[in-house]
């Protein structure tokens, strides 16, 4: 998922490349995104059957393949097919990760590690990509990008040779699904909270700009905040469950909805990164409970892997979504619409978890 958490440095060097609007560049994002989610959406219902190290290698080789090819891209139309193969293949690495990460003892605490592994990357390359694209463009600093994937691509080997649900599968006895309407409402939670922050954290870079900050100073201040913000999926590693599920997601939605409104409403440098830091917070915090009540459901991995596309969807929507929102109402109707969200995710979640405490103990 590397290079949509890097949107925000990418935003305005391909809308200046390419001549095209917030609504075209929200759409070659949410192309890519879509490509995840529909791999991720195919591995799930095959989760029984996966051969989890295959998959992440074929994967890494499509996506490396797909954005090399996007260095030599010279129109809108040939990019845009170039960043849906990526997604392609991050697509099916992501799917490997998910599903061997249900297995695990602790699932809320390995996805946190998970996640602070990957803002780690993502902080070395909010540092390095704007000086590059400075001095070289941006397809040089594609090219950067594609050098922290190469590096991280031999861990892929260390996955499973087989699926996690393959010993169910031979019994005869594999429940695709396993207590689908809990799960089906975790998922649209998951949705809401996708949508909600992927739309601020795409624009965020924008938003600096209409404040008045120059482009090294949002490129010191996303770099900045991203650091900071490795708190939050630090947080959830050391708490893992020890105070619950309820108090955790609570404090998390709180925080993002009051973090959007900050954005928006920045009206200056210190404003606008102490709501940035605390989104990114809440943002890491979050998807690793998430991830660890859907990996509660389901061990094998079914629907961890599974919100795989729901991230993706949220990730495909969200831009094109915030986009056009902000095309037409502005920046801080976005901001309200995150609260919304925000909102409704916590609604369903609270019915969802006193359903789970009453069919699971954790």
């Amino acid at each position: 998922m590397l290079s949509l958490w890097l949107a925000p440095v990418f935003v305005g060097e391909f809308m200046h490349a390419y001549d095209i609007s917030e609504q075209e560049i929200g759409l070659i994002f949410g192309l890519q995104a879509g490509a995840i989610a529909l791999v991720s959406l195919y591995c799930s219902y095959r989760v029984s059957v996966l051969r989890l190290r295959k998959l992440a290698c074929a994967g890494a080789v499509l996506a490396l393949t797909a954005h090399g090819l996007s260095l030599m891209a010279d129109t809108f139309q040939v990019f845009t097919l170039c960043r849906i193969l990526a997604g392609t293949g991050e697509g099916m690495a992501f799917a490997a990760a998910n599903t061997a990460g249900a297995a695990v003892k602790n699932p809320d605490r390995v996805f946190a590690q998970a996640q602070l592994a990957s803002m780690s990357v993502v902080v070395v390359l909010l540092f390095a990509v704007p000086d590059i694209t400075a001095q070289y463009g941006f397809r040089m600093s594609l090219g950067a990008m594609i050098l922290a994937l190469v590096v991280s691509a031999p861990l892929m080997t260390r996955f499973p040779v087989a699926g996690i649900g393959v010993d169910i599968k031979i019994s005869g006895k594999f429940n695709h699904y396993p207590l689908p309407v809990l799960g089906i409402s975790i998922l649209i939670a998951f949705t809401l909270v996708n949508l909600s922050d992927i739309g601020i954290w795409v624009f965020s870079e924008r938003i600096a700009a209409d404040i008045g900050m120059t482009p090294d100073a949002i490129s010191w201040s996303l770099g900045a905040v991203t650091i900071l913000g490795m708190s939050g999926p630090l947080l959830a590693a050391l708490l893992g469950d020890r105070f619950g599920l309820v108090i955790p997601l609570t404090a998390g939605l709180v925080l993002e909805g009051c973090s959007a409104l900050l954005v928006v409403y920045a009206t200056g440098p210190i404003s606008y990164s102490a709501g940035l830091v605390l989104l990114l917070i809440s943002i890491g915090f979050l998807i690793p409970y998430f991830l660890g009540v859907l990996a509660r459901l389901d061990k094998h991995g079914a629907w961890t892997t599974l919100s795989g596309t729901i991230v993706s969807f949220a990730m495909a929507i969200g831009p094109v979504f915030s986009g056009f929102i902000a095309a037409h109402a502005g920046y801080t109707t976005v901001g309200w619409f995150t609260v919304g969200f925000c909102c409704a995710a916590l609604s369903i979640l609270l019915a969802v978890l006193q359903s789970l405490g009453r069919t699971k103990e954790y």
